[in-house]
């Protein structure tokens, strides 16, 4: 809720409910009420369906948007889910507000935090006899509605992706490059995320 929503005889809004990680789920939700600028009750307002969706992410963070209320897209839902990320700017899907160097749109997709710097996302590498393989984690939220595809390179100007499969599944992902696509003995590889 940003902060914005207050409980019944409460001074302390929603917001964060623990680590990820530490609390599973806990939330009570009654009705959502309007108020005046004088603090009382606007009485025609308590009357009606309220009917959406209840989210938390992985830092804690809960949302309700309303049935039919929102036609974000997952990636906007879940910048929106961040009510430090301000400016317009900042939300875009190539900005990186906490300077971490992975993007929005990445941090999205690998299942980030853009107001954490953190490297704990990034995609391991193992090289073994056969060639490479590139492991990393894919969020929930982002299949779908993203892509995610491993590339690779021998000169790190042209890529390609011809042989290489990538899952298009959540959860972690281990991708292998055949040591054949190499040239001189040079392969390099990447994780390229885009959005339609």
């Amino acid at each position: 809720f940003g902060g914005g929503i207050q409980q019944v005889g409460s001074a302390d809004s929603f917001g964060i409910l623990g680590g990820a990680g530490n609390v599973e789920f806990a939330l009570d939700l009654y009705r959502i009420v309007g108020k005046t600028v004088a603090g009382a009750v606007a009485g025609d307002v308590r009357i009606g369906s309220y009917e959406g969706t209840v989210a938390i992410d992985s830092s804690g963070w809960v949302s309700f948007v309303a049935k039919g209320a929102s036609t974000a897209t997952p990636f906007e839902t879940w910048i929106a889910g961040y009510p430090s990320v301000t400016s317009t700017a900042d939300k875009a899907a190539e900005a990186d507000p906490d300077g971490d160097g992975f993007g929005n749109l990445t941090e999205f997709v690998l299942g980030g935090d853009p107001t954490l710097a953190s490297a704990s996302i990034t995609p391991t590498l193992s090289v073994t006899g056969g060639g490479m393989a590139l492991g990393f984690y894919r969020s929930a939220a982002s299949v779908g509605n993203t892509t995610a595809v491993v590339q690779y390179s021998t000169d790190l100007s042209s890529w390609s992706e011809t042989g290489v499969t990538t899952p298009s599944t959540a959860g972690f992902q281990t991708v292998s490059i055949p040591s054949s696509n190499a040239a001189s003995g040079k392969l390099f590889t990447r994780l390229k995320v885009t959005r339609p």
